[in-house]
């Protein structure tokens, strides 16, 4: 099924609101196995979204519209729709009746305006809007589907999961099935370098890689009559790509890293605590960010100051006068130190020069040492993680912190 989404809303075109709306939907298309083969955006102008809607509906057989059916004056997708398709609009009783509620239960007036809102395609079929107050709905115009979605993320995402993906599936004729793989330490183009022409030219499943701001992405997609037979399709291909990227794998299906590690920590009844230096609490800070953290990060200590890392953490003050705050050795106590304070399993050790000025001529920018103690076992490795580039204070602290992660991870 040939699929468009439209997107209508000044504030996007105007850069104010992060078009997030597009990304969720062509992925549930994927999902689907409809091909997805234009988007765009459109401002709040009658005449513009009109031109939009009608080229949509030349080419498109599926037409999706997320904004523009709020109470206000700029909010006139279903006026366009009505007025493209020649079908009136009338008011869906129960949504008009939320509505209304919504008013009274507050001890609110309700202006007219918002009684707008209630406002469908006569004959379409309405999505119920849970955590809002305008519904969507989806009508057959001319040749096409039309599916009208409201713009809020938290509105939209709720009704496209529990309303129109099971209302679309009666429109599939195949399933596509996608799996992730998450990989840390390793380069998009050394990824694909290292993939044969057999997997990178295999069609179904097909592999493409994928470079984001942290870390690669191996997609691995299977089209199939039923999901099932996707889903079989993949699984010889990600167990494939996992064996080959063992060292640098994290994740298959789950791009969080720390959420990776908090649920590995949480099923084997691990507890977890963290000694950091140059990240300044970016460790602590990306694990309690997950939730349920609080089942094993027990104690977090951002010891930047030598003084502290000697009187809390039992570092060498002869170390540390010796050779700089930045060695292996430090970072190893540390871990210890964190370990037998917090009375965990799990001690983490970090320290580095993050930039842009160092220590003396061998503590570079980007020298990390990163010690990760399991019991009275510890292991530390060093990084050079600049790239010698201008302002990378801060892409150094957070790669550090992620390099950690995945430490950690390795050691489980």
């Amino acid at each position: 099924m040939k699929s468009e989404i439209i997107c209508i809303g000044t504030e996007l075109l105007m850069g104010q609101t992060l078009n997030t709306n597009v990304q969720f939907l062509s992925q549930k298309l994927a999902e689907l196995g409809m091909d997805c083969y234009y988007q765009s955006v459109v401002g709040d102008n009658s005449q513009r979204l009109n031109d939009a809607l009608s080229l949509a509906l030349s080419r498109s057989e599926l037409i999706i519209t997320t904004g523009g059916l709020g109470p206000t004056f700029d909010d006139m997708t279903k006026n366009i729709m009505s007025e493209i398709s020649g079908i009136p609009l009338v008011y869906h009783q129960d949504s008009l009746d939320k509505i209304l509620k919504s008013y009274t239960d507050r001890n609110l007036p309700m202006t007219d305006n918002n009684k707008k809102q209630a406002l469908v395609i006569e004959g379409a079929h309405v999505f119920k809007n849970e955590t809002g107050s305008a519904p969507g709905f989806a009508f057959k115009c001319h040749h096409s589907l039309v599916v009208v979605l409201p713009g809020p993320p938290k509105e939209m995402q709720p009704m496209v999961n529990h309303e129109v993906v099971p209302y679309l599936e009666q429109f599939m004729d195949a399933r596509l099935v996608s799996d992730y793989l998450y990989l840390f330490g390793i380069g998009e183009s050394s990824v694909e370098a290292s993939l044969s022409d057999e997997i990178l030219y295999s069609s179904n499943p097909s592999v493409a890689p994928y470079a984001s701001v942290d870390h690669v992405v191996l997609r691995v997609t299977s089209k199939a009559k039923t999901l099932e037979e996707a889903q079989a399709l993949n699984k010889p291909m990600v167990a494939l790509l996992s064996d080959q990227f063992t060292n640098h794998l994290y994740s298959i299906n789950e791009p969080n890293m720390a959420q990776v590690l908090v649920d590995h920590l949480i099923e084997r009844s691990i507890t977890i605590a963290t000694a950091e230096s140059l990240t300044g609490g970016k460790i602590s800070d990306l694990i309690t960010s997950v939730d349920g953290s609080s089942k094993v990060f027990k104690f977090g200590a951002c010891t930047y100051d030598s003084a502290f890392k000697e009187s809390l953490l039992g570092v060498s003050h002869d170390e540390i006068a010796k050779n700089t705050p930045v060695t292996a050795k430090v970072a190893t106590q540390m871990a210890l130190g964190i370990q037998k304070y917090a009375q965990t399993d799990i001690g983490i050790g970090i320290t580095g020069v993050a930039g842009p000025t160092t220590y003396r001529d061998d503590k570079p920018v980007g020298l990390v040492y990163i010690a990760v103690a399991i019991k009275d076992d510890v292991t530390v490795k060093e990084y050079h993680l600049s790239r010698n580039l201008k302002n990378e204070r801060q892409s150094i602290k957070k790669l550090a912190a992620l390099h950690a992660l995945k430490d950690t991870l390795d050691r489980l």
